[in-house]
């Protein structure tokens, strides 16, 4: 499974890996954006939990007249 860019910042370069949970000694299994300043993770028990957690993006949300807009400043 390829991992999609990172869904904040468009890094295209993620990273991928395992390391001991501290409390439990259990596989901790990550995706993370390698741009430290973005800092974007997911976690999961699984590879496969983690890379799907990564690779869901959300439905595009149509426009919601209800949801006031910030004007954009000039």
């Amino acid at each position: 499974m390829n991992l999609l860019p990172c869904p904040f910042c468009g890094n295209p370069y993620p990273l991928f890996n395992v390391a001991p949970a501290p409390a439990v000694g259990k596989p901790n299994w990550a995706v993370r954006c390698r741009v430290a300043a973005c800092g974007a993770r997911v976690k999961a028990d699984s590879a496969n939990k983690a890379l799907k957690r990564w690779n869901t993006r959300p439905a595009s949300v149509p426009s919601d007249p209800s949801v006031a807009s910030v004007p954009s400043e000039s």
